[in-house]
C-alpha cells in the first residue's frame, strides 16, 4: 500500500510516457491483484476455515483502497481521478478473487497462490 501511495503521489508532469497504449491499466491490474493476494494472506493467517471470507474481504478492501487512491490523486499536481484506472484496480482485485476461489475449490489448480 505504501508503494501504491508513493507512486500515485508523483506529479503528473513527472510520470513516464508509455509507448504501449493502456500499459498503465495493465500495471493497475497487476499491482491491485497482487495487493488483493497479499491482503488475503494477511487476513487469513493460515486458517483454511475462514478462507472464503478472507478472500472476499481482501477484494473489497483492495477496491476501496483503489477508490480512495484515485480520489487522493486529485490533490496531486497534474493528476486527476480516472474511472478507468479504478475499473482496472477493481478488475485486478476481482481476478485475484476468482483465482483464489478456484484455488480453494481445487488446490492443485494454482499451487503457488496460498502455499
Amino acid at each position: 500500500m505504501i508503494t501504491i501511495h508513493l507512486a500515485s503521489s508523483v506529479p503528473g508532469d513527472e510520470l513516464p510516457n508509455y509507448s504501449l497504449p493502456h500499459l498503465d491499466k495493465l500495471i493497475h491490474i497487476g499491482v491491485f491483484g497482487l495487493l488483493c493476494l497479499l491482503l488475503t494472506r494477511a487476513f487469513n493467517a493460515g486458517d483454511q476455515r475462514g478462507l472464503s471470507q478472507s478472500i472476499l474481504f481482501a477484494c473489497l478492501v483492495t477496491i476501496c483502497y483503489g477508490a480512495i487512491d484515485e480520489w487522493r490523486q486529485t490533490f496531486t499536481d497534474g493528476r486527476h481521478m480516472d474511472i478507468l484506472d479504478l475499473a482496472a484496480d477493481a478488475f485486478g482485485a476481482v481476478c485475484c478473487y476468482g483465482l483464489l476461489i478456484l484455488k480453494k475449490m481445487n488446490p492443485e489448480i494454482i499451487r503457488w497462490a496460498t502455499t
